[in-house]
């Protein structure tokens, strides 16, 4: 109540300014709220009661402190049915989709495309500034957060769908952490993905991998509501009948019986690739590439090339290294584990991009063969790094702390292995 009589009196101020500035139209009042009108009740915001009353003009959709991927637009015009009759806007937030994670171009053109396929009526940049010019390009920044973006012109674009049309865009999904879009109240927490193969019900047993630990499928559920089951390609949210840690890059399986392994798919550091050459940069096989695997990012190397495919002849030939367009056989060994099955079976398991680390540039699109055992490598495989917590004298009480610093090293492309 105190909130909504504040908020009359704003308005009864703006439009006592607008008079006597004897201007046509009165001046505008926008409100950035929370996504969902029961989040907004219990912060004291009755905003369906503001809009009947006519105290705002415009409504600005928006998260805590992170951009959101999946902005509730279409949801919060459900909710507020025939009582909206303002514009309806998606906002931004801050330049950075973790802590660490800064948004670049592609990503806030895909999060604006989406919210305006939603029916966002327009695009709020909340607390976007340019204040530095660097090598040439226009950057953002935001409480020392600098967002990757080439020129100010990106911006015009952001509000507009046909401008956005035929732009590079990128998609992502919450990672289980923040999911206002999908969540039907506060108290549930569910996994946000997308189904590669198979089909999961309620009541499936499943599996986390890497950690192994189990559970049963208590709900699925998408955009329209509820499912009794889900298929590829489906983009679901799947809520689970224990509290299990699941973090963005990990995978849910079928558990196995048991004993069996029929459900799973390869997990290791090691496999056969036909690689297919991106960039201008001829390969150089002595450097360190990130690998992005579904939703798992990894430094890797190329251990060796088994033979380039002459095109024109498709005989295998020798090669010490690929050029532009150029097609090979590679094995290739990464920093952590990865899920994956070979491409003739699975296809979103099966495929991986390689990236550039210094220009970012796409280098190289894989089809992943079979996995390959650590004693075939022609170059001594990289131990991964270990932690023996009894030996370092850690007591129990800390191995929670380190196994969430681990995770987060995990996250970033670095396995680290604890023995407790």
């Amino acid at each position: 109540d105190n909130i909504s009589d504040m908020m009359r009196q704003i308005r009864r101020r703006a439009d006592r300014e607008s008079s006597r500035r004897k201007q046509p139209g009165r001046i505008k009042l926008a409100v950035r709220v929370a996504p969902s009108l029961a989040e907004n009740l219990e912060k004291g915001i009755d905003l369906r009661e503001w809009l009947e009353e006519g105290l705002i003009d415009l409504v600005r959709v928006g998260t805590h402190t992170l951009i959101d991927p999946a902005q509730p637009i279409a949801r919060m015009r459900s909710e507020l049915g025939n009582a909206l009759n303002t514009p309806l806007y998606a906002s931004t937030d801050m330049m950075t989709y973790t802590e660490n994670e800064p948004v670049s171009e592609g990503m806030m053109r895909g999060f604006c495309s989406a919210a305006l396929d939603q029916g966002a009526d327009g695009i709020y940049l909340f607390n976007y500034f340019f204040n530095r010019y660097v090598s040439g390009h226009y950057q953002l920044e935001h409480g020392g957060q600098v967002c990757r973006t080439a020129h100010p012109r990106m911006l015009h674009e952001l509000g507009s769908r046909q401008m956005l049309e035929g732009r590079n865009k990128t998609y992502w999904l919450s990672d289980g952490k923040r999911q206002y879009g999908l969540r039907p109240n506060r108290d549930l927490r569910g996994f946000c993905g997308k189904v590669a193969s198979g089909i999961v019900r309620v009541g499936d047993e499943v599996m986390a991998l890497p950690s192994g630990k189990k559970s049963r499928v208590k709900e699925i559920y998408t955009y329209d509501g509820s499912l009794d089951y889900a298929f590829p390609p489906q983009s679901v949210t799947l809520r689970l009948e224990d509290e299990i840690d699941i973090s963005r890059g990990e995978m849910i399986v079928h558990a196995p019986a048991e004993g069996g392994t029929e459900t799973q798919p390869n997990v290791g550091r090691y496999f056969e690739a036909m690689l297919v050459w991106m960039d201008e940069e001829p390969m150089d096989a002595s450097k360190s590439f990130f690998i992005k695997h579904t939703t798992n990012t990894s430094r890797c190397r190329i251990d060796h090339i088994s033979y380039r495919v002459d095109v024109n002849t498709m005989e295998h030939c020798d090669a010490a290294g690929l050029a532009l367009n150029e097609i090979g056989r590679v094995t290739i060994a990464t920093a952590k584990e990865l899920f994956f099955d070979a491409y003739a079976v699975n296809k979103p398991t099966g495929a991986f991009v390689i990236i550039d680390p210094v220009t970012n540039n796409t280098s190289a699109v894989g089809m992943i063969i079979a996995p390959v055992d650590e004693s075939l490598l022609h170059t001594a495989a990289d131990s991964l790094p270990t932690l023996d917590l009894p030996r370092l004298g850690i007591a129990p009480e800390h191995y929670e702390a380190i196994e969430k610093a681990v995770k987060e090293l995990s996250r970033q492309g670095l396995e680290v292995k604890i023995v407790k």
